[in-house]
């Protein structure tokens, strides 16, 4: 069995997940929880699963695949931050905090396609389309940074598709 990334899929899709290894359905529930509802990004830390399971979830899937490169925080608290995919390719993603909400600009693709002479991420070209565990990890590791693990967000969250990041 290939390793799976876990962050993206459905309830639906873990009870799937859960099913071929073995495990009840309420499985399923717990994990998608725990990395959306908790915003965990490792197995040992899903407590309320027994340790064999997140042994064997630790053998057959992920939660994390992007690598925190950099983090840049601005005089307003605006923050930027640029992630690499498990290929090495470069992920921006933006934290904007404002009084009623917070925003946060996710990328949806690494690289872009337009030739925008005045944009620095075009001259990368496309590099590929972002999975869905891509795009909702780089959402939950902001949310992480900006509140502390799990906590709920004090203010609603905006969330805003980009392509690749910033112009």
């Amino acid at each position: 069995m290939q390793a799976s990334h876990l962050t993206g899929l459905s309830q639906a899709e873990l009870s799937d997940f859960v099913a071929v290894l073995g495990e009840p359905a309420y499985r399923a529930r717990q994990i998608f929880a725990g990395i959306q509802a908790r915003r965990l990004r490792s197995f040992e830390d899903l407590t309320d699963l027994p340790k064999e399971l997140r042994e064997k979830l630790s053998e057959h899937a992920t939660i994390s695949t992007l690598t925190l490169e950099s983090r840049y925080i601005s005089t307003d608290g605006t923050r930027r931050y640029l992630f690499k995919t498990y290929d090495n390719r470069p992920v921006e993603t933006v934290f904007i905090p404002e009084e009623r909400r917070d925003t946060i600009c996710f990328s949806s693709q690494s690289g872009c396609p337009l030739q925008c002479t005045f944009c620095l991420t075009a001259q990368l070209g496309l590099l590929r389309n972002l999975t869905a565990g891509e795009i909702v990890e780089q959402i939950i590791v902001v949310l992480n940074d900006a509140y502390g693990v799990g906590i709920k967000t004090p203010r609603g969250t905006n969330l805003v598709g980009m392509g690749a990041g910033e112009p």
